[in-house]
């Protein structure tokens, strides 16, 4: 059977809105990109020339976190990304990273790959994947965008909005939990006279969840279709 998680559906303008990871950086990181006449290799495969899976998508999202947001920081971790495989990078609780090193999961402790292979216990390193959730075989199956710059919750983590992005629902649109609709439909009703109340009978819904709805809708397709 197909893993829906492997097909090209995502422009580098969707991953990019859904990720909030400029397209630019998106676009080298798979493409590559010529800097001071010096050519950089990417850090990650395509495996279609215009769209990314759901896993590649994914893997940007650990290098982001990797990187800190900083493309100059992730030059850093170059050797290092070449001794692991991408797929490493959407594994729960297998690679974890501080400032400088990344490390591979290792029995009771973590390897370092920055180190040739030293060993260090692992309660003394954070994970950076955050907003996902694993299937039964540790694998990343779906993902909570941050759309914006969120909200700060008491623990101090961001707060997760009900936009989800899941391959095996909705065909991987990007689509509102509690709506249970891709978001692209529900702004698509609003655009053709549909208001927010009507919107929130037909779903059963509230019309804050609508609002949300329209805003993701707005924020990754209106965007993206003016670039």
């Amino acid at each position: 059977m197909l893993d829906q998680r492997t097909v090209p559906n995502y422009t580098i303008a969707e991953a990019s809105r859904c990720l909030g990871i400029p397209a630019a950086t998106l676009r080298s990181w798979f493409k590559g990109h010529n800097k001071d006449g010096r050519h950089y290799t990417p850090f990650l495969d395509m495996s279609d020339p215009g769209r990314l899976t759901f896993f590649e998508m994914m893997q940007a999202d650990a290098l982001f976190h990797i990187s800190n947001g900083n493309q100059t920081n992730l030059r850093g971790f170059r050797p290092q990304l070449r001794r692991i495989d991408p797929m490493e990078l959407v594994q729960r609780d297998h690679l974890f990273v501080d400032r400088h090193s990344i490390y591979r999961q290792f029995k009771d402790k973590l390897e370092s790959l920055r180190e040739g292979g030293q060993l260090y216990n692992k309660g003394i390193i954070a994970p950076y994947l955050k907003r996902v959730r694993y299937d039964r075989d540790d694998l990343v199956y779906r993902i909570y965008p941050f759309l914006s710059r969120p909200a700060t919750s008491d623990e101090g983590l961001p707060k997760l909005n009900n936009i989800v992005i899941d391959p095996k629902v909705c065909y991987g649109a990007v689509f509102h939990e509690k709506i249970g609709a891709p978001v692209a439909i529900v702004g698509k009703r609003f655009d053709l006279g549909d208001d927010e109340e009507l919107l929130a009978k037909d779903y059963c819904t509230t019309r804050e969840n609508i609002r949300e709805a329209l805003r993701a809708r707005n924020l990754i397709y209106v965007h993206q279709e003016a670039a």
